[in-house]
C-alpha cells in the first residue's frame, strides 16, 4: 500500500478516536492500519510514528497520551486538549 493510502487509512481510523477518552493504543492502531500485529515495536512502530508525524506536519491535530487508563493516539477534540498536549511537549523538552 502506498504511503498516501496508509495516511488516509490512519486518518480514517483516528476519526473514530476523537478526544483523550477515546485514545487508541499504538499496537491496536498499527494492526488496523497495516493489517497485521506489530511484532517488532522498535522498527515496525517507527513506520506508524512516521505517518503520524507527517499528518501532524500537514496540520492534523493528532495527539498522544501516556495515561494509564486512556493511553494512545487520538484527534484533539478542542483547543484545550491540543494546548495541554503542547504544554506536555514543552515540559519534556
Amino acid at each position: 500500500m502506498r504511503k498516501e493510502e496508509l495516511k488516509s487509512k490512519l486518518l480514517f481510523i483516528l476519526s473514530r478516536h476523537v478526544g483523550a477518552n477515546k485514545a487508541i493504543g499504538q499496537d491496536e492502531l498499527y494492526r488496523l492500519v497495516y493489517g497485521k500485529t506489530c511484532t517488532n515495536k522498535h522498527n515496525q512502530a517507527r513506520r506508524l510514528r512516521k505517518l503520524i508525524e507527517e499528518l501532524r506536519k500537514e496540520g492534523i491535530p493528532i495527539v498522544s497520551t501516556c495515561d494509564k487508563d486512556f493511553g494512545g493516539y487520538y484527534l484533539a477534540s478542542a483547543g484545550k486538549e491540543l494546548e495541554d498536549y503542547f504544554q506536555r511537549l514543552r515540559v519534556r523538552a
